[in-house]
């Protein structure tokens, strides 16, 4: 998996629906355990690009990333702040990451600078570009017009390698 984004990302997440064996032996509150059920990843980004799931998908900074961004809650050191040119965050292959077709949620606290003077880009993606499957999540500019209307839209992409046939 792989993050790209402009501005500040904190809290990223990830959740399958099928996986039910997150934390199996664990003697803590149900509520706390129920939140972490089938939880694949958890990257506060607070200082580091640690996986804090118990699960080991640490993350590999890549370029200009800063580590001691302001927040969300306002503190410094509580998200990373991304160059907006070649900077991400990437999430080495694991099976355990393999969604499949099975359901996945993600959750994430995204802040995209007004006048960043460049294109958004992805905030999540795991897609091979090969055999063109995977998904991508993104903030995207249409650039090919003036209007504000199509300044940072989020946008869900997803392929499986499908081709549809055009109708006009």
């Amino acid at each position: 998996m792989r993050w790209q984004c402009l501005g500040l990302l904190a809290v990223v997440s990830l959740w399958s629906a099928a996986t039910t064996d997150a934390f199996p032996d664990d003697e803590r509150q149900p509520a706390a355990v129920e939140l972490e059920r089938g939880l694949l990843g958890h990257w506060p980004l607070a200082g580091d690009p640690k996986d804090r799931s118990g699960r080991g998908h640490d993350a590999i900074v890549k370029g200009d990333v800063d580590l001691k961004g302001i927040g969300p809650n306002g503190a410094a050191g509580s998200a990373a702040r991304f160059d907006g040119r070649g900077a991400f965050l990437e999430i080495p292959a694991a099976d355990s990451l393999r969604l499949g077709d099975r359901d996945f949620s993600v959750s994430v606290w995204v802040q995209s600078d007004a006048d960043t003077g460049d294109v958004p880009g992805d905030i999540l993606s795991q897609y091979d570009p090969q055999r063109r499957r995977g998904f991508h999540l993104s903030l995207k500019t249409q650039s090919v017009t003036t209007s504000t209307s199509n300044d940072r839209h989020l946008h869900f992409g997803i392929d499986n390698d499908l081709t549809g046939e055009w109708e006009d």
